[in-house]
């Protein structure tokens, strides 16, 4: 059995860079979400850095979370994170309707994205999604409805060539302290 496994999703670098650092402190093990499909079991202890989408965690994180191997108590919370049948207390609430609403039509985001005639068909934004939401056919880039709004094909598309609403990208971010080829990949 591993000591630590670090789970990260990122599409941005951010997420990715809090991992390592989590590594330097405690050692272990560098996951990238998307990519893992096992439930924990080969580890001591689990680290979770996520990114905040909408005031909330994305949908591969919460996937990861209905798979861990757990015990009762934490498995009973995750249920009910699932079913969306948790209570924040009243002086603690923030954006909860706001990131419920949101995450529930995240699918619907794919619509919105549309490519410039910039684009040059490198595939980057196909090889990049961690849902497969982007296909390149016929020399034609096509969101399809399962996008999960990591926007990372926005930010990272090395011609600007994503559009937003039919807005470009005029600053694009991934994190500096990052080699943007890292991103996705895992670190043992």
């Amino acid at each position: 059995m591993e000591n630590s496994g670090i789970f990260y999703f990122s599409s941005t670098g951010n997420s990715l860079y809090i991992a390592k650092k989590v590594k330097e402190k405690f050692g272990g093990k560098i996951l990238y979400v998307p990519a893992y499909d096992g439930d924990g079991a080969e580890f001591e202890k689990i680290f979770i850095v996520p990114p905040i989408y909408s005031f909330g965690m994305p949908v591969p994180i919460l996937h990861l979370l209905s798979r861990l191997n757990t015990d009762a108590e934490i498995a009973e919370i995750l249920a009910a994170v699932e079913r969306q049948a948790y209570r924040i207390p009243k002086e603690k609430r923030t954006k909860e309707k706001t990131y419920l609403k949101n995450k529930a039509n995240w699918h619907t985001i794919g619509e919105r994205f549309s490519v410039s005639d910039a684009c040059v068909q490198c595939g980057k934004c196909v090889s990049l999604c961690p849902v497969q939401n982007i296909t390149l056919t016929n020399g034609k880039i096509a969101f399809a409805d399962k996008c999960i709004a990591c926007l990372g094909c926005f930010h990272r598309c090395p011609q600007k060539a994503i559009l937003y609403k039919n807005k470009g990208n005029k600053k694009q971010y991934v994190n500096p302290n990052i080699d943007e080829t890292e991103i996705g990949k895992n670190f043992g």
